[in-house]
Parts: structure tokens; C-alpha cells; sequence
């Protein structure tokens, strides 16, 4: 029997590009625990967010959901979907190598593809360069304020797995997020879409006989990011510093490195830095007590050399 493969995925890329090490200990869930199992505000906040992706669907509506949960069968129905000359796809399964991921909507008309990523974030299009430090004036250079570069390294993965896998096709990347100037015309919206647990996963149920003229006012806004995934792609994305003035790898380069890490079970060196205050996989003494191992003090007593007693 075949083992299962070791795709680097959405959520894989992201954990590893905060910290590489951390790929490691959330591939070892019955040895390191991961204090984020436990955050009930973070697990609302995601239970959310699959509200609006669903809300999203309505927006794009005639699509066909790609519903298989393994890796072969949802990209076999991908890929027929793909055959089709205009199709709109929720759930679609891309793989290029060794890297995965599914796109939450993609629209293909002829040869160009639409990947929309869906976002519980909100969106003021009278400022449409909110998401930027504009004191970053040298051309050609983006710096992403707050939590953007999260979104945006996210939305560059799937455009990069996207491109490699369809090369003959133009791929542009958008984010689909709360516009924040539009108005809810519609009492209790939210309970049009109820979510439910089958089988361990959240999923949503929508009211039966729900259509878009249920929905109102649209409260969905699809921003396309080509400029910025562009600054990502080129390492220009680092304020007036290119990636490689700043001895960084490229965005490439970290995709290939975390793959390769993920796939051999090979744990990254640690980086020690304030970062680390916030680690997921710093535990605590009770989970040490059942015998989970504490990811933070193991780097730290690899690079620092510090006690038990002195974390």
C-alpha cells in the first residue's frame, strides 16, 4: 500500500513561514501540544470565517463544489472541471510537486483563472492602499502593515502552486473580504448559515431555499492583489529593501525549503527571537504533567542552552 503523500498545504506553508520549526511540532501532535487546540476565542473566530466563505459562494453563484476530502479524488474532479472552457469551482484541489492547497473559489473563463481567497477581514475601498506603509515610496517596493503579510503570503502560495500547475493559463490573485462600507440590509443574516459538526470538521449548513435575493445589500468585496503577489514574488516586498539586500531568501526559495522539511520529517535549527513569547507549543505544566513535550523549551535549550528551571 502507498504511504499517504506529505503535501506542504495552505496551513502548513503559513506555520512555517512564522517559524520553520514549528512544522515540526504540529507533525508531531501526540508529543507536542499545541495551546491553540485549546483557544476557544481563536475557534470562534474560525467558525466565522467559514460563515463567510460560504456567504462568498452566493456571490459567485452556478459553481460546482469539489467536496472529496483525499488528495487523489479531489484533484482527479479538479482537473475535469478544468477541461470545461468557463467553470466556477468551489473547493478546487491544485497540486504542483510536492505543495497543495484549495482554493476557496476559482473562476476559469477560457484561459484565464480567477483564485479568490476568502477572508473574515474588512476592506475600505476609499482607501484602497490601507494595507500599505506609504512611506515606503521607493518604485517598485511594498512594506504590508499589521497582519497582512499573513493574508498575502497565503493568497502567493496558492498563486504560485496555481501558475506551476497551469503554467499555460494567466492566473489573478484576489482576496475576497467584508466591505467595510456596505450596510446588512438583512436582519440575522449569519443565521442563514448554520454551522455544524460532521465527522470532527465544522461545516455549514445553509437554510433551505436560500438564493441571493435572500442575502440583500452585497457585503462581500473581491480586491485583486496582483500587484502586491507580484512584490512577494520579485522580493520587493520588505519596504525599500529587496529580499536579497536583505539576505533573505526568496519566496521560492522558503516554499522548496519548508517542503522539503515537511516531507523528511527533518526539524528546521531554531531562530530564537521576541517572537517566541506567543509560541503556540509553550505549554503548560499540566500538559506537561500528561506528557506532552514543551516545543519553546526545547528550542530554547538547543540554542540557549537553558535549564528546565530557568524557562
Amino acid at each position: 500500500m502507498s504511504s499517504k503523500p506529505k503535501y506542504l498545504t495552505k496551513s502548513r506553508h503559513k506555520l512555517a513561514s512564522e517559524c520553520a520549526t514549528k512544522l515540526f511540532y504540529a507533525s508531531h501532535p501526540e508529543t507536542y501540544w499545541n495551546n491553540k487546540e485549546d483557544n476557544g476565542f481563536l475557534k470562534a473566530l474560525a467558525r466565522g470565517g467559514f460563515q463567510v466563505g460560504e456567504l462568498a459562494k452566493y456571490y459567485y453563484p452556478g459553481g460546482v463544489e469539489v467536496s472529496a476530502l483525499d488528495y487523489e479524488t479531489s484533484l482527479a474532479e479538479t482537473n475535469r472541471l478544468l477541461t470545461e472552457e468557463n467553470v466556477i469551482i468551489y473547493e478546487a484541489a491544485i497540486q504542483f510537486k510536492n505543495l497543495f492547497v484549495r482554493v476557496d473559489v476559482l473562476k476559469k473563463v477560457g484561459t484565464k483563472i480567477q483564485l479568490i481567497e476568502v477572508k473574515s477581514k474588512s476592506w475600505d475601498k476609499t482607501d484602497p492602499l490601507a494595507h500599505r506603509d506609504k512611506r515606503v515610496a521607493k518604485k517598485g517596493h511594498i512594506r504590508h502593515k499589521g497582519d497582512w503579510p499573513s493574508y498575502l503570503h497565503d493568497l502567493a502560495f496558492q498563486t504560485f502552486v496555481l501558475k506551476n500547475a497551469f503554467p499555460s493559463f494567466t492566473v489573478i490573485p484576489y482576496l475576497c473580504m467584508m466591505d467595510k462600507n456596505a450596510v446588512c440590509t438583512v436582519s440575522g443574516l449569519n443565521q442563514n448559515f448554520f454551522l455544524t459538526e460532521v465527522d470532527g470538521r465544522t461545516q455549514v449548513r445553509v437554510k433551505d431555499g436560500l438564493d441571493a435575493t435572500d442575502l440583500g445589500e452585497k457585503l462581500l468585496i473581491a480586491v485583486n492583489m496582483e500587484e502586491d503577489i507580484d512584490a512577494i514574488f520579485l522580493g520587493r516586498d520588505q519596504g525599500a529593501k529587496s529580499r536579497k539586500e536583505l539576505k533573505m531568501a526568496s519566496f521560492e526559495e522558503d516554499i522548496w525549503k519548508f517542503a522539503s522539511l515537511y516531507e523528511s520529517g527533518t526539524k528546521a535549527s531554531p531562530q530564537l527571537s521576541s517572537a517566541c513569547k506567543a509560541c503556540e507549543f509553550r505549554i503548560k505544566p499540566e500538559k506537561e504533567n500528561e506528557g506532552y513535550q514543551s516545543g519553546f523549551k526545547q528550542c530554547w535549550n538547543e540554542v540557549a542552552g537553558l535549564s528546565e528551571e530557568q524557562l
